[in-house]
């Protein structure tokens, strides 16, 4: 069975019939919206006129505001991964290279020799 609404449920119900498509965009700034349009109460006309059809779309609403939740965390949660890895990279060249340059200077002007009397 298909999410595809027929063309029927389309003209009926032109804000619901994508939130259980396949076409439902995926941005994520829909799924906020559709999060939160779906958090609202719903009102007595709307239970009267839409009933089932209304719960059906709010569930559909809110588990792809939870999916898409979910992947953004997953993706933020890798970027801090590789974001942590490339400093954590650029601290231990950085360190190598200073402890280089002090033996380099100690070398050149001496300074590693001196003795404390």
């Amino acid at each position: 069975m298909s999410n595809e609404p027929t063309p029927r449920e389309r003209e009926q119900r032109p804000m619901a019939a994508p939130a259980t498509a396949s076409q439902t965009p995926s941005h994520p700034a829909f799924a906020v919206g559709a999060a939160i349009g779906a958090a609202l109460p719903h009102t007595e006309t709307e239970d009267e006129l839409l009933g089932e059809t209304s719960d059906s779309a709010k569930e559909a609403v809110t588990v792809q505001a939870s999916e898409a939740l979910a992947e953004g965390k997953a993706i933020a949660s890798d970027a801090y991964d590789k974001a942590v890895a490339v400093a954590s990279d650029m601290h231990d060249a950085v360190k190598d290279r200073v402890v280089d340059e002090v033996k380099t200077f100690k070398v050149r002007t001496g300074s590693g020799e001196h003795q404390q009397p």
